[in-house]
């Protein structure tokens, strides 16, 4: 009943953005010692991953308000976690299975790495510890970062926005969107005045999370 077909263009703006940032990333790498990096300026002219990246979790807080803007007891709350979860963690869980195993025979085919910059990518040792880390959601925390597939990092931030998505309802109910505003301000402020060992995205995209729960109640 409240499917908007036009945010939907917006997310695949958003992801052609990415893809065309990451594009222009890889092939500014080296991958055998004869590679020479690349660079084409009309698609160079497209590289806004970030604003890409920006654009997915505004959306992502504006379409959370539209379908679950009614939270308002535990039970509700329970509801809307394993919903989230599921929404995520099967399809995060088969992916990493995925990647561990197809990177065991990469390895192999490939051969020595030296120098190259796939060595600080994919012949990264790691540990049943670091495996557990990013089954948990919560190496942006612990680290290491970019252990396994890099474009991870987003999950998350993204989950933890989940978990304070009820918060946000709760503050928008009693407060109004001045509510909103402070919590992303504390958010983005927070890494000034603490020094955080994290990596701090779910720090400076918070006020952009919020702004999205404020465009849907808007």
């Amino acid at each position: 009943m409240k499917y908007l077909e036009q945010l939907t263009w917006l997310r695949g703006l958003a992801a052609f953005f990415v893809v065309v940032s990451h594009t222009l990333y890889i092939t500014g790498k080296t991958f055998s010692i004869n590679d020479e990096p690349s660079y084409f300026l009309p698609l160079s002219l497209l590289s806004l991953g970030g604003f890409g990246v920006a654009l997915f979790f505004c959306l992502s807080g504006c379409t959370l308000y539209l379908s679950n803007s009614n939270l308002s007891n535990g039970k509700s709350v329970l509801k809307f976690y394993i919903k989230r979860f599921f929404r995520i963690w099967p399809a995060f869980f088969c992916s990493l299975l995925i990647y561990c195993t197809l990177i065991y025979f990469f390895k192999i085919l490939y051969g020595p790495a030296d120098n190259l910059w796939i060595m600080e990518r994919y012949y990264i040792q790691y540990s049943l510890s670091d495996v557990s880390n990013y089954l948990l959601l919560i190496f942006n925390f612990t680290g290491p970062n970019h252990l396994f597939n890099g474009a991870y990092w987003s999950l998350p931030v993204e989950f933890q926005y989940y978990l304070l998505f009820p918060l946000a309802i709760f503050l928008l109910n009693y407060i109004g969107v001045f509510g909103l505003i402070v919590l992303g301000s504390i958010f983005y402020l927070y890494p000034s005045f603490i020094l955080l060992n994290m990596r701090l995205e779910l720090f400076n995209y918070a006020f952009v999370f919020f702004g999205g729960i404020s465009v849907g109640f808007f």
